[in-house]
């Protein structure tokens, strides 16, 4: 096995232990969430900040779940053996930056482009 191929197993493991430590951490902020459906306060700041800490709960579930999904794209793609190779030019997207970002579809001249 290659240093590549090797490098690429290793980032797979670390993808796997990211999705499980971010679906346990989803889990808790839903489970905290649920929790505010409770009876809320009668004090008008005591309700203000219940409100907001909703907020920020839902912004953490969000971007949790969408590095979840981008986490599943990355699983998906090594098993169909693409992984690594970007999805516009086709080219190995260097280590360094699947190490940086494990879960990049595009190399950085790509993502540049993109955007």
């Amino acid at each position: 096995m290659n240093d590549r191929a090797q490098a690429l197993l290793e980032l797979r493991d670390e993808l796997v232990e990211r999705h499980a430590e971010i679906g346990r951490r989803v889990q808790a902020i839903e489970g905290d969430l649920r929790q505010t459906t409770r009876e809320r306060s009668r004090d008008w700041d005591d309700r203000a900040q219940e409100s907001e800490n909703d907020e920020v709960l839902e912004q953490l579930d969000d971007q949790g779940r969408d590095e979840l999904e981008q986490i599943d794209i990355a699983l998906r793609r090594f098993e169909a053996g693409v992984y690594g190779v970007c999805i516009d030019c086709e080219e190995e997207i260097p280590i360094e930056r699947l190490r940086a970002r494990p879960a990049a579809v595009r190399c950085v001249a790509c993502a540049q482009a993109k955007e």
